[in-house]
């Protein structure tokens, strides 16, 4: 649900490789069928009769929200730290990850320990995939990575490698070195296209 609704707010028209839900029945279509995977989790949650793992989703859903609301300010105004990224990475991609784990964990055991173990796991996972994907988004090769690459350029969302190269200049020199990543990104798929 929340990879589908990603892919309406990013646009995107392939997810790892595959045609997205928003590029074969447009956005009206996709976002009913990511609400319905939404609440069909929740439904799932509602039938193990499971107090804790319903709060878990319904935070985590919250969490999900607020990761990408930031992720599209931070797009508007080109301004994001260090330190507001991996809160935005977090959000948007973290705590779906320690969800998962730690529904995982709240189905199988009582014991806290070994919860908020998983949770922490299923959180540095999820910093570490989005860090991951982030830079192969810049370096990777779309017939490997499954999807575009540069799309983050291309859609001005800040992430990590772009934070550490624009914080070494003057704003000036960083509206010139994102007009030309963009460019660079607009040529290499012109050439593709041709290819």
């Amino acid at each position: 649900a929340t990879l589908i609704h990603d892919d309406i707010v990013d646009e995107a028209d392939i997810r790892r490789g595959w045609p997205s839900i928003n590029r074969i029945w447009k956005s009206k279509i996709a976002v009913l069928i990511g609400d319905y995977l939404f609440s069909n989790a929740l439904s799932k949650m509602c039938d193990i009769d499971n107090w804790d793992a319903l709060k878990v989703l319904s935070k985590t859903a919250k969490r999900l929200s607020r990761g990408e609301i930031m992720q599209v300010e931070s797009a508007i105004t080109k301004e994001l730290s260090e330190d507001s990224y991996y809160k935005m990475i977090n959000d948007k991609t973290s705590s779906l990850i320690s969800a998962s784990t730690l529904i995982g964990a709240i189905t199988a055991t009582q014991d806290k320990e070994k919860r908020d173990a998983l949770f922490n796991y299923g959180e540095k996972l999820g910093t570490m995939f989005q860090m991951k994907d982030d830079l192969l988004d810049i370096t990777g090769l779309e017939r490997v990575v499954g999807k575009p690459t540069m799309f983050d350029i291309k859609k001005n969302m800040l992430t990590l490698p772009l934070i550490h190269i624009l914080s070494k200049h003057s704003n000036s020199d960083k509206q010139n070195i994102l007009s030309r990543l963009k460019y660079l990104s607009k040529r290499s798929k012109k050439k593709k296209i041709k290819k």
